[in-house]
């Protein structure tokens, strides 16, 4: 049989299988057909009922929506490759009209369950990459798919709920933040760090020896972190520096650990912290905080409100963090900073021109600006000075990037920086800085920014 132009009546054409679910025709569209006609011919193939449209089906309901009498038709052999059949369309509906999400995900996905790579889907699509494979994670997903049909969220919304189909509860949160029109970054970040969390102390339960405990606050007298512990009464000799087989020798029975975040090598990492209980008892040293112990049942209440309080609070700032940091990293790849930056580094070094920074800090300065790995955080100094040296047009990026790093890169700020003792003022200026920059803050900076109400993010 071989391939021909014809004319027919549209009224009688066949709407095959096609990965566009949803009609979209304008009146425009429509004005159009009825004006002009069908220029471009309906691809249709002969099968037992008639003619099969295979390509035109906004063309052919447009005509006959429009009363043509009759349309020109190229018709083809019979598809014999199903395969075929949706990547032909998938590249035609892109050409002409942009799939919708949801449409784009269900034939991704199913190119995908007959058997094609995602590479080979790319190739064959003209698809980026990363598009196939978040359209393969989209359509596996079947709140995901849901949300973008009945919702019409967005395919970038899609992902991040796709991204937790192992998580029920997650997911049900995450399609009420988006239907209801908020961005998800923050809430996602949320999510992440709280299975991270979750995970990380189920280890911490599974280990011989550790009793699991709850991040101790500053100001807690016992059990204390290893941080604020040290070996000698005049405290120089700090209870972080020995081997962990020390500490566990040191700190016996007592030995508690909990899920926490450090800096290493430029890189914040949810690892176990450790603590001691007794430790007055073990000959270890500490500060005492002034901290005023309950004494009626109604203020032991009231403090443990306040202490689970705080613990939230100290997660979403967390959670925060890890949002900001990477949209700080965003910011110094721009070719163009934002007006005002300069008056934010003169703050800086106003404020630090006598202190030095601490290997924290460092390590938050090369992680801004994305340097390659170090074999510490205090040869950080030096990778900064010498990428400095070797990109001098990028020293605007360098100052920005120490002057933000001199507060994120503060002790316990990843996790703190709510209470930090300059939240009122410097921090708050901080995160409207940031703010009007085009960063969104989540519920817990704009409380701390005292913003009336917090950009949905």
């Amino acid at each position: 049989m071989s391939e021909s132009i014809e004319r027919v009546d549209p009224s009688t054409l066949i709407i095959a299988a096609n990965v566009r679910t949803e009609t979209k025709i304008s009146k425009e569209f429509v004005a159009s057909i009825k004006q002009h006609g069908v220029k471009v011919p309906i691809t249709v193939q002969r099968v037992d009922e008639g003619l099969a449209v295979i390509d035109g089906q906004r063309r052919t309901l447009a005509a006959v929506d429009a009363g043509v009498a009759d349309v020109p038709v190229f018709v083809v052999e019979p598809l014999s490759d199903e395969k075929v059949r949706i990547v032909d369309q998938l590249i035609v509906n892109d050409q002409r009209e942009s799939l919708g999400g949801a449409e784009t995900a269900a034939a991704v996905k199913q190119l995908e369950l007959f058997g094609m790579t995602a590479a080979v889907i790319a190739k064959r699509t003209g698809f980026k990459r990363d598009v196939v494979n978040t359209a393969i994670s989209v359509g596996s997903s079947e709140a995901a798919s849901t949300a973008m049909r009945e919702h019409q969220v967005s395919f970038e919304v899609a992902a991040v709920i796709a991204e937790f189909e192992d998580d029920a509860e997650a997911q049900s949160a995450l399609v009420e933040y988006a239907t209801k029109g908020y961005g998800l970054t923050h809430y996602a970040q949320q999510w992440r760090d709280q299975r991270a969390r979750e995970a990380l102390e189920a280890e911490i339960e599974a280990t011989e020896g550790v009793t699991l405990i709850k991040v101790p606050s500053y100001d807690q007298a016992d059990p204390k972190p290893v941080l604020s512990l040290y070996l000698d009464e005049a405290k120089t000799q700090s209870l972080a520096d020995v081997a962990h087989e020390r500490l566990v020798e040191l700190a016996g029975d007592g030995l508690c650990a909990y899920a926490g975040t450090t800096w290493v090598g430029g890189e914040r990492l949810l690892g176990p912290q450790y603590a001691v209980k007794g430790w007055k008892d073990r000959g270890l040293f500490g500060y005492e905080h002034g901290s005023t112990t309950p004494t009626t049942p109604e203020e032991v209440e009231t403090q443990k409100q306040q202490r689970r309080l705080d613990r939230q609070t100290t997660k979403d700032w967390a959670s925060a963090t890890t949002v900001r940091l990477a949209w700080l990293a965003e910011l110094v790849q721009r070719k163009a900073l934002p007006k005002g930056w300069e008056l934010e580094v003169s703050r800086h070094v106003v404020s630090t021109a006598s202190t030095n920074f601490s290997p924290n800090q460092w390590g938050a300065v090369a992680a801004i600006l994305q340097l390659p790995d170090a074999t510490s955080s205090y040869s950080r100094r030096d990778d900064v000075g010498t990428w400095l040296e070797q990109h001098p047009a990028r020293a605007p990026h360098v100052a920005v990037a120490v002057a933000f790093a001199a507060i994120e890169g503060r002790q316990d700020f990843d996790r703190k920086g709510w209470q930090a003792y300059d939240a009122a003022d410097r921090i708050r200026r901080y995160l409207l800085t940031l703010q009007g920059w085009g960063y969104e803050l989540s519920d817990v900076e704009a409380r701390i920014a005292g913003v009336e109400e917090a950009a949905a993010a």
